[in-house]
């Protein structure tokens, strides 16, 4: 029996970009700790220089910039957590500069970290571009639109926010939420350039667009839309799990590829598959028709889908140790020892031995408080308890 597919209308919109980029890249990585005990400009390998700052994070207490021979900020490190209980002591966060994503420096500094001890651990936040031609390709509001007019439905399950101009007319969009692993917006990207906010982007991302269609749109008066994608480490990981990888070549590998089109295409194209997901009207979803052709011939390759994987439920010490201490407090109030056993296999199991020692007088004090202000475990539970 023939597969079946979701029908496409005849005048479904074709979104077609004509370039993949990588917008944001943060990396999770363990580095050496001396590093951030500079307190003047440090020379760096390559005619780099690492330079101090005043800056304090939320979760790191030091924060320095890497500036190349031009003065220009390439790389942010940020290391010191402020407590244990944030991470080790040699965890550090790293953010390539926008620039160094565009023009593909991003991974001579990658190893220029590696060979300065630094280990990669995972991605903490990665952004993905997708820029289309209005008129042609890239009329990434036209959905929303199609929505708005009553045309449309959307069937994901993000929250969607339209930016209008006037009434009628959807200018740009949010789904989904900054907070969320996933999230999305579309915007004029040729408008934005033009802004003071993004002057400074205007020329690596216009030689951009000059490298992957051979001339700069905006220059012929051509106005280009943008789609960005906005995903969380865990969320990448859900459809690429070679993402998290103790073996340093395989991570090497990773952020290598994502300097290449067909990989940044990979992954826009999985994560958005099933998010930008609208359709006709129908009472019934399985009776509804996409309006979306997504057409990827201008960047030359079919992308390879990939499945997300099913959330796995995750057990964490923490809740180990929660469900031992109700164990044992039903156990010694109700005098089981059969129970107060299975406590003890259940702590050996999860290598908790020691805590569990630890912990049996402290829980014997907190019952003995209880009791002590009139709490709700009786007298014969402590009795049983033979806590005097």
């Amino acid at each position: 029996m023939p597969a079946q597919t979701t029908p496409v209308l005849s005048s479904a919109i074709t979104l077609a970009p004509f370039g993949v980029y990588l917008d944001w890249l943060a990396l999770s990585m363990s580095g050496p700790q001396h590093l951030f005990t500079i307190t003047k400009p440090t020379a760096w390998i390559g005619g780099h220089t690492l330079l101090p700052t005043t800056i304090r994070a939320n979760i790191m207490s030091k924060v320095l910039h890497l500036v190349n021979s031009e003065g220009a900020k390439v790389l942010t490190l940020a290391g010191r957590p402020h407590t244990k209980a944030q991470g080790p002591a040699d965890w550090c966060l790293v953010q390539f500069a926008n620039e160094t994503l565009y023009d593909g420096t991003f991974v001579d500094l990658y190893r220029t970290l590696v060979c300065m001890g630094f280990a990669y651990m995972s991605v903490t936040r990665m952004d993905i571009a997708a820029d289309g031609i209005e008129g042609n390709g890239g009329d990434f509001c036209a959905p929303m639109q199609a929505v708005f007019s009553g045309t449309a439905e959307y069937y994901g399950k993000g929250i969607w926010t339209p930016r209008m101009e006037g009434r009628n007319k959807v200018d740009g969009f949010m789904l989904g939420s900054p907070a969320a692993n996933k999230y999305y917006r579309a915007y004029n990207k040729t408008r934005q350039l033009k802004s003071i906010g993004g002057l400074h982007k205007a020329k690596y991302i216009r030689a951009a667009w000059e490298a992957s269609l051979g001339f700069d749109p905006a220059s012929d008066g051509m106005t280009v839309q943008r789609m960005e994608l906005r995903a969380k480490g865990k969320e990448v990981r859900r459809y690429f799990p070679e993402e998290k990888t103790n073996d340093q070549e395989d991570a090497a590998q990773w952020i290598e590829s994502l300097a290449t089109m067909p990989k940044r295409l990979d992954i826009f194209a999985s994560l958005t598959k099933t998010a930008f997901d609208f359709r006709t009207p129908a009472i019934r979803a399985r009776d509804a028709c996409t309006i979306i052709n997504w057409d990827y011939g201008a960047v030359n390759k079919e992308p390879d889908y990939r499945p997300r994987e099913k959330r796995t439920l995750a057990i964490s010490e923490n809740s180990i140790k929660q469900g031992i201490k109700f164990i044992w407090r039903i156990a010694f109030c109700t005098g089981d020892g059969d129970l107060l056993e299975k406590a003890q296999a259940i702590a050996k199991c999860a290598s908790l031995w020691k805590w569990y020692e630890a912990s049996e007088t402290i829980w014997q004090k907190e019952l003995q408080k209880i009791w002590e202000q009139g709490g709700s475990i009786g007298k014969t539970s402590l009795e049983k308890l033979r806590i005097n």
